[in-house]
This record gives structure tokens, C-alpha cells and sequence, in this order.
């Protein structure tokens, strides 16, 4: 089971890349809106997850009380998604590529967390213990994949900051709608 998770995280990661640089970086250009700045932090925050979540199933087996960690962590990323959503459809008008396209990551995420559920529900009844685990090249291109979105959360947060510091405080539009 474990490596049909490791398939889906690695066709989440190329999706996902897909996302970040053609759509947000490429045509959207939203490292460089101001407007876009809530969207670039929440960016930034799951793209974090993501490493942990990447580089965390790569190389470990989350025993015990670490695969309630593991499975809080999912479902994070579940309610940050949700305000992305909520974010991006305050600011702008999505093409119908990104709609299309996350589609197909939520798709790809629900049957992502179907398959690891397994998992976790056996590691769970385990003792609390991080162990080592090794998929072979499957692993290391996860491993190698978060290490990647590590690096874009960074980014992403340095766009946010830049974002926050360089757009005067009255020009920064305000929702006209509060959740």
C-alpha cells in the first residue's frame, strides 16, 4: 500500500509543480501582486506541510501516537486548502486550466488520503516510534521532490513578507466578506 501512497504523492508533486510555476508563477504572476499576498502565505504554509508530509513518508513509518501527528497534518492541509479556495476566488478570476487543474489535485488528494487511512489506522495501533523505511528510488525522488517545496515554501514566504512590506497599508484591498 505503501507505494501506491508514494505514486500518488509523486503525481500530486507533478501536478502541484504544474500549478505553482505555470499558473501562479507564469501566468498569474501572484509572487508579484499585492493583492495576492494572503493567497502567496497560504501557499507557503501548505507547501511547508507538503515538505514534512513528502520528505516525513519517504524515509519513515509514523508508529503510534506519530500517525495521529501525520494524519493532523493532512487534514490541515485540508482547511488551509479550503481557504485558498476562498482566497483566490475573492481576488481573482480563475482560467479554466486552474480549475481543471485543482480538480484533479483534489481528486488526487482524496484518493491520497483513502489509501494512506489504511496505513495510518495500522501504524496507529503501534508503539510510538519514528521508523526508518526505504521504497528505493521511489523514496529517494520523494525525498528529492520535498526538498523541493521546502525550497518553494520559502519562497513563497519571501514573496509574502515582500508583499506585506512593500504595499503601503491603505492600498492593500479589503474583503468585503468575512467567514
Amino acid at each position: 500500500v505503501m507505494e501506491i501512497v508514494l505514486v500518488l504523492l509523486l503525481a500530486q508533486s507533478l501536478l502541484g509543480a504544474f500549478d505553482t510555476w505555470v499558473i501562479h508563477e507564469w501566468r498569474e504572476r501572484l509572487p508579484r501582486r499585492p493583492v495576492a499576498r494572503r493567497e502567496v502565505g497560504l501557499h507557503a504554509l501548505r507547501e511547508v506541510l507538503y515538505a514534512v508530509i513528502f520528505i516525513g513518508l519517504a524515509g519513515w513509518q509514523w508508529w503510534g501516537l506519530w500517525a495521529w501527528v501525520l494524519a493532523t497534518m493532512l487534514l490541515v492541509e485540508v482547511v488551509i486548502t479550503a481557504l485558498d479556495f476562498v482566497e483566490e476566488d475573492r481576488i481573482r478570476v480563475l482560467s479554466p486550466l486552474e480549475r481543471v487543474t485543482h480538480l484533479l489535485l483534489a481528486i488526487l488528494y482524496g484518493a491520497l488520503l483513502a489509501r494512506l487511512a489504511e496505513v495510518l489506522w495500522t501504524w496507529q495501533a503501534l508503539p510510538t516510534e519514528l521508523v526508518a523505511s526505504d521504497m528505493g528510488l521511489l523514496s529517494g525522488i520523494i525525498a528529492l521532490f520535498g526538498l523541493g517545496v521546502l525550497l518553494q515554501s520559502l519562497r513563497s514566504a519571501h514573496a509574502w513578507w515582500r508583499l506585506g512590506s512593500s504595499a503601503p497599508a491603505l492600498t492593500r484591498p479589503q474583503s468585503m466578506h468575512r467567514l
